[in-house]
């Protein structure tokens, strides 16, 4: 149990929650993450940041997998606003380290803390350069080779519509990524095509769900049909 006296408040960040904000039950999702950045679920962001500054559970491979997603998931949920509350925190920490009145317990926590937030502004500055890491949390999820052949080609139409390539320029993207349809059989199926024709000319959202995927309960009926049925005995 903390003292009460020696718990976090914003204005003493470098002492631990009295009671720590653990992530939610189950996968923790990037959409999770950038709903707390945003400020419209319950869990305040410098509380949740502050329990997970460092791992709480270490030896949990469940929590290490949800505290990886949650710190990769920051570089893309407002990667700037939460560069901004750690680098307040460290302000904080090292201006409240030179009070010559600063009781021993919490000076204790200080010198602990510094280098932790250290290492969280530093993992936020290494991804940096994260592939569509400006679209938002939800491309976190996505591998990296995967957004960065999504961003190459945002690029190229951005440059294009700026003016600062031409039409040829632009359609040489698709021989650097090599997703030229023409250089491969069959390229796009037609049906595809006209989705995407009619969102370009309607600026409608594009209808992003594979037809390769197939919702859990569908899947359990279609393995029902494929089990084989065993032969009657009684024959």
């Amino acid at each position: 149990m903390t003292d009460d006296a020696l718990v976090y408040s914003p204005d003493r960040p470098w002492l631990p929650p009295a009671i720590p904000l653990d992530f939610p039950k189950g996968r923790l999702t990037p959409e999770w993450v950038g709903e707390v950045v945003k400020g419209t679920v319950a869990a305040p962001l410098d509380l949740v940041l502050r329990s997970h500054l460092v791992k709480m559970r270490p030896n949990d491979v469940n929590y290490m997998a949800a505290w990886r997603t949650f710190w990769r998931t920051l570089a893309f949920a407002n990667r700037r606003q939460v560069l901004v509350l750690l680098q307040e925190w460290l302000a904080a920490a090292q201006a409240a380290r030179e009070l010559p009145d600063l009781p021993e317990e919490e000076a204790v926590w200080i010198r602990r803390f510094i280098p932790n937030v250290e290492s969280g502004i530093a993992r936020l500055e290494k991804s940096r350069n994260e592939p569509m890491a400006w679209a938002g949390a939800r491309y976190a999820k996505y591998p990296p080779e995967q957004r960065a052949r999504v961003e190459a080609l945002i690029g190229a139409i951005v440059l294009h519509r700026d003016g600062d390539i031409d039409d040829n320029e632009l359609y040489n993207i698709l021989g650097s990524l090599r997703v030229d349809p023409k250089d491969r059989r069959g390229g796009i199926e037609e049906e595809n095509l006209e989705r995407i024709m009619d969102a370009c000319i309607d600026a409608e959202p594009l209808d992003l769900e594979s037809t390769y995927w197939i919702p859990p309960e569908n899947q359990r009926r279609i393995d029902k049909k494929r089990r084989p049925t065993r032969p009657d005995s009684s024959t």
